[in-house]
């Protein structure tokens, strides 16, 4: 299957879940920002076919405001965050298999929680005992099958492939949202 048929089925079933998305050509890269020269937001009538996704767009992703979705982007940092991640989830109880989560770009994670209620916004480079991370809510996030040359986001578990509604997505369990609101700021952002 090709990457912009990868991306088609992944449209349609984010669509399926009430979810909007977007392709882009990205050119560079610099860190967490991307250099693009092409965005296309899929919608409906875009969605019809999969001959009308541009064959040159290599990032995917989704629209997470008014989604009931947050993201939280567990940064890769040399500190060793996504491992104090896991040593964090093995302590308050949590099991990483059970949640939607992917593998990002650089060696950080992403993980899918639908917001029943708690008021979140989105923050970035929090700090939480040696674990570096953003929250999302609002913004654009690339996902699975997003590539860059020889990198790209990976969905643990098939991802959403299984999913057959927005209910399906966990919840955010409360361990990791007293870890966001007892984070704090780690970089001035400029």
């Amino acid at each position: 299957m090709s990457k912009v048929e990868l991306m088609y089925d992944e449209a349609l079933k984010w669509k399926s879940l009430g979810i909007d998305s977007f392709v882009m050509r990205v050119e560079a890269e610099m860190g967490s920002k991307k250099l693009s020269k092409k965005f296309v937001k899929l919608n409906s009538e875009m969605l019809l076919s999969k001959e009308n996704i541009p064959s040159d767009v290599n990032f995917f992703g989704i629209f997470l405001q008014n989604s009931d979705l947050i993201c939280l982007d567990i940064e890769h940092l040399p500190s060793g965050s996504v491992q104090n991640f896991f040593f964090f989830l093995e302590r308050v109880g949590l099991n990483p298999d059970t949640f939607l989560i992917e593998n990002s770009l650089n060696g950080g994670l992403h993980i899918f929680f639908r917001n029943t209620g708690t008021k979140l916004e989105t923050k970035h480079f929090l700090q939480y005992h040696g674990i570096g991370f953003d929250v999302l809510t609002k913004d654009r996030v690339f996902t699975s099958p997003s590539f860059f040359k020889s990198k790209k986001y990976e969905w643990w578990n098939g991802g959403i492939k299984e999913f057959t509604s927005k209910e399906d997505i966990p919840i955010i369990p409360l361990p990791l949202l007293e870890m966001i609101q007892k984070s704090e700021c780690w970089k001035i952002k400029k």
